[in-house]
């Protein structure tokens, strides 16, 4: 019997599992409701460290941006995340974004993904590809909507080239 060679695919996004907190190139718009956590709500693969993602009490949206990554238009990106609603008490939802930036790193165009409305924990995946070839880096940016009284954590995010 020969075995095949089982390849770990490379994460193209730093500090995906938050244990550096917030850094390596994460930002966020709202460090108030927006943070790290170490209370053991991260996914099950990485319990320690997550995100907290909590909606503001106004109407205004929150937002966290992943590090920019190089991307080429060429190719196909998966990208996966963990992320565990665990309250929502108005109408809103924790939104995925992708912001597409040319090689001076100047914003060019969005993607919508795809959002989550309805309690509960597990993964979140979805495709990506580049919109034009002016595209040379991207961002994964999660939103979370305003006034709508959602708590989350979000955690163990994994880009990969396919």
């Amino acid at each position: 019997m020969v075995r095949g060679s089982t390849t770990t695919p490379t994460n193209l996004v730093v500090n995906g599992t938050f244990d550096a907190g917030l850094s390596s190139g994460w930002t966020t718009d709202d460090p108030t409701d927006i943070k790290a956590d170490a209370g053991n709500n991260g996914s099950p693969a990485n319990p320690v460290n997550s995100v907290s993602l909590q909606s503001k009490t106004t109407s205004s949206n929150g937002h966290l941006f992943s590090p920019q990554v190089a991307v080429s238009s060429t190719k196909t990106y998966s990208i996966s995340s963990w992320l565990n609603l665990k309250q929502l008490t108005g109408i809103g939802e924790v939104g995925f974004y992708i912001d597409e930036y040319n090689s001076s790193g100047q914003w060019i165009s969005g993607q919508y993904k795809t959002g989550v409305h309805t309690l509960g924990a597990g993964n979140v995946g979805l495709t990506y590809q580049p919109s034009s070839s002016s595209v040379s880096k991207a961002s994964l940016q999660v939103i979370v909507v305003g006034n709508s009284g959602i708590q989350a954590y979000f955690d163990n995010v994994l880009w990969t080239s396919n």
